[in-house]
């Protein structure tokens, strides 16, 4: 079925195009029984162009009234109207008689040819029961108006006979020119079709110095409509000017073009009929929606129906009771479905512009050497990084153990010139500074990314074989002290006793380490002197 949808598809998705609506059975391991809601992509578009004829009346009268005196009864012509001349010609028979009426009567004289898009083709004068969109054109070529003429151009066999009929306006040569001649003859004056001297050939049937087109009382409207194309290309005398028209109270002045009241007849001989090819191969096609739950529609072959038709399970919901079934009778797809009132499912998931993946190497550090970084969901990679990362060994450290409690071989992994970075990694319930000796300075301020956090500064990190200081902090109250726990591997009681206030600051662990040996690091003894810090409570007051 194809035809032309406004409408959702799926959650508030609007469709509008052209569209297939196809059924289609159940096939082993392939599909299931539904609807499917498909466009055609623009490619697949073709134009045709169809045309027709216009009826002349004001011409057409002057003509009957002139050719068909003493035919016709004189009070018959004379009560004739313009707008019902092209009519009653043709109930006269001058459509099939008389070539010069048939082109001016035109459209009413030349029969009207019916195509309906139906499969993607169009067909001519089907039966009107058929679906297809329908246009109707009429034939403007060779064939239906006569030999070298169109209605919607030159008229060349209408225009030989009407210089039959007007031997003194329209002479013609003792060897008649070919009729493909007639209008360009006629419309330039030369009616010998000699071209060679029109103004002093010698030929007394030549116009000269008329424009048979334009200034022939009587004759000039009629050869105008029978040879539009040659006249269009004439030159036209000069007009005397045209009087102000009166004003728009009086007829003549309302009738004017230009005026409000004025007339005015459009004319569409053309138009251009776009259709799609209903029988354009599968992959021309785009998947918009279908009657069944996305993902139902699983390949029956794994479910032991190798050989057979597979049962109708295409769901409409999660877990849902299968609901499509086929047609006892004709084995297809029932026309229940689609009428009935139920969802149509995308055919593939929505998405969304604003989100975008891309790669990240979690064996790299997020964060630059000698900087303080706030981090939510990555704190920790980064912490996993530092403690357990790929150049420690012995499986590194956990984040709530003692670095100064790891074997030796893990300590000097962690602090190797190579691997260890200085820097202040920071989220809402942790901070951990790493600092090197040689550049402490840059790192020194240490805090949780939460409002109210404790600020810690390193004043001194002790004597000169300090080499590494690892400090982290942690809010003892967050989570009734489990969050403590987890972090430090040990809870903190909110107060030491009844004469203790609870904690205002955050608890913090230092670790520092010596480096007597080149590249093997101990825990820092009583030697190591004083870790000097100024601590900052913003709460206590």
């Amino acid at each position: 079925v194809m035809l032309t949808v406004t409408g959702g598809v799926g959650d508030d998705q609007t469709l509008e195009a052209t569209v297939v609506i196809e059924g289609r059975s159940a096939f082993p391991g392939v599909e299931c029984n539904s609807w499917h809601i498909q466009t055609l992509r623009d490619t697949q578009k073709s134009t045709r162009s169809v045309q027709n004829c216009t009826d002349h009346t004001e011409e057409a009268l002057s003509w009957v009234q002139e050719k068909y005196v003493g035919f016709v009864e004189e009070a018959q012509l004379s009560d004739l109207e313009e707008r019902h001349v092209c009519s009653w010609g043709r109930v006269q028979g001058y459509c099939q008689s008389d070539p010069v009426f048939r082109g001016l009567c035109a459209y009413t004289c030349m029969p009207l040819i019916s195509e309906r898009i139906i499969g993607g083709r169009l067909m001519e004068n089907v039966p009107y029961y058929l679906n297809g969109e329908m246009t109707v054109f009429q034939e403007t070529e060779v064939g239906g108006i006569g030999e070298h003429s169109t209605c919607l151009g030159d008229n060349n066999e209408a225009m030989l006979r009407y210089r039959m009929d007007k031997p003194t306006a329209l002479p013609m040569p003792s060897t008649p020119r070919p009729v493909e001649f007639q209008c360009a003859d006629v419309a330039m004056g030369d009616l010998n079709g000699d071209r060679d001297d029109v103004a002093g050939d010698g030929f007394e049937v030549d116009l000269i110095g008329s424009a048979p087109c334009f200034d022939l009382e009587g004759i000039s409207p009629i050869v105008m409509a029978l040879c539009a194309h040659s006249c269009a290309h004439q030159m036209q005398p000069t007009a005397p000017p045209t009087p102000m028209p009166a004003d728009e109270s009086f007829p003549a002045g309302s009738s004017h073009r230009g005026r409000r009241l004025h007339p005015v007849h459009f004319f569409n001989q053309q138009l251009e009929v776009t259709f799609f090819r209903g029988d354009a191969p599968d992959y021309e096609w785009e998947w918009h929606g279908r009657t069944f739950f996305n993902g139902s529609h699983a390949e029956h072959h794994m479910l032991g129906y190798d050989n057979a038709a597979p049962p109708p399970t295409c769901l409409d919901t999660h877990g849902a009771a299968p609901r499509h079934v086929t047609d006892a009778m004709s084995g297809l797809t029932p026309y229940s479905m689609l009428t009935e009132a139920q969802p149509w499912y995308r055919w593939y998931a929505r998405t969304e512009p604003r989100v975008s993946l891309t790669s990240m190497c979690n064996d790299l550090s997020y964060c630059p050497e000698f900087t303080t970084c706030i981090l939510t969901a990555r704190f920790d990679d980064e912490m996993a990084l530092w403690r357990r990362g790929p150049h420690t060994v012995a499986g590194g450290v956990t984040d709530a153990g003692f670095v100064a409690q790891a074997a030796q071989e893990t300590i000097n992994s962690l602090f190797d010139e190579g691997a260890f970075r200085s820097k202040v990694l920071v989220s809402v319930d942790r901070a951990e500074a790493l600092i090197r000796v040689d550049r402490w300075q840059m790192n020194k301020h240490v805090y949780r990314n939460a409002i109210g956090a404790t600020r810690l500064e390193v004043l001194s990190l002790g004597s000169a074989l300090v080499r590494r200081v690892i400090v982290s902090m942690v809010d003892p109250l967050h989570d009734d002290g489990a969050t403590a726990g987890t972090q430090l591997g040990a809870e903190h009681p909110r107060s030491i006793s009844s004469f203790w206030q609870p904690w205002v600051t955050d608890l913090f662990r230092v670790e520092r380490f010596e480096e007597a040996t080149a590249g093997v690091f101990t825990p820092a003894g009583a030697d190591a002197g004083p870790f000097q810090v100024r601590v900052y409570a913003p709460t206590v007051q």
